[in-house]
């Protein structure tokens, strides 16, 4: 996915760095006192989210070396957490695939998907992060985006939006039509991508996510050469009215796990 160098983007994508600067802090921490306690399940929990974290900072290696820690502390423990097992490898994929590395990446979602079979209704201990078939499917659309299988990528994304049609997860739900437009400009179809921009905007006017901002700019700098579509200008007209409220933020933090 291209980014966007026009000012509104480059503010959006500096407010969502300094989001996740402060969440990798806080899981960093959160990881050293799962260490301390030997709590081998809770920090590869933490690990999991910090392999979450660093996809989200482009750092694919660090995310890949993340994941397979966590599979390595998990599966050496006795507890039975399928569920997380299932996060841990397909954040393993994800980081592949934002690598070029399509059959390791399908083989950990494989592995990914084949832990999710196995949970049992129930099983999953209250603390640990909530991942579902649609959280799984969620991550197989960026994979195969990443992967540059558009068609794959429109077929999962939507699967998310339909699996959280009935939730309140709305920020779930405007992550996978992210993927979705931005797969449909890959197809070619920039009418329909708006047509989704402009869906995500009506839907979350307010929604205080940084990443889902970055997402709309970097999707109208996307379809920058089809202004002139009905779609595209009326997209590009929401979202200008809806990014006035965005702070500016400011610093990172070093890796330390």
């Amino acid at each position: 996915m291209s980014l966007s160098t026009s000012p509104a983007s480059r503010r959006f994508r500096s407010l969502a760095m300094t989001a996740e600067n402060q969440q990798q802090v806080r899981l960093t921490q959160a990881y050293h006192l799962a260490t301390t306690a030997q709590n081998f399940q809770l920090g590869s929990n933490v690990l999991a989210s910090l392999s979450h974290l660093a996809v989200q900072m482009d750092d694919a290696r660090t995310a890949e070396r993340l994941a397979l820690k966590g599979i390595s502390q998990v599966t050496g423990s006795q507890a039975h957490a399928p569920h997380l097992v299932a996060r841990l490898h397909t954040m393993e994929g994800r980081a592949l695939a934002m690598q070029g590395k399509e059959r390791e990446a399908r083989r950990a979602l494989d592995a990914g998907e084949s832990a999710l079979d196995s949970v049992g209704r129930g099983t999953r201990d209250s603390w640990l992060s909530g991942f579902d078939r649609a959280s799984f499917a969620g991550e197989v659309a960026l994979c195969t985006y990443d992967l540059q299988r558009y068609e794959d990528a429109t077929q999962s994304a939507a699967e998310v939006i339909a699996l959280r049609s009935a939730s309140d997860r709305v920020r779930s739900r405007i992550l996978a039509s992210l993927t979705l437009a931005n797969a449909l400009a890959a197809l070619g179809d920039h009418a329909g991508a708006a047509r989704v921009g402009i869906e995500i905007i009506t839907a979350a006017p307010g929604l205080g996510s940084a990443r889902a901002h970055s997402g709309l700019a970097q999707l109208r700098q996307r379809l920058s050469e089809q202004s002139a579509l009905p779609e595209v200008s009326e997209m590009n007209d929401r979202l200008a009215a809806s990014a006035a409220s965005a702070q500016i933020p400011e610093a990172q933090a070093e890796w330390s796990v």
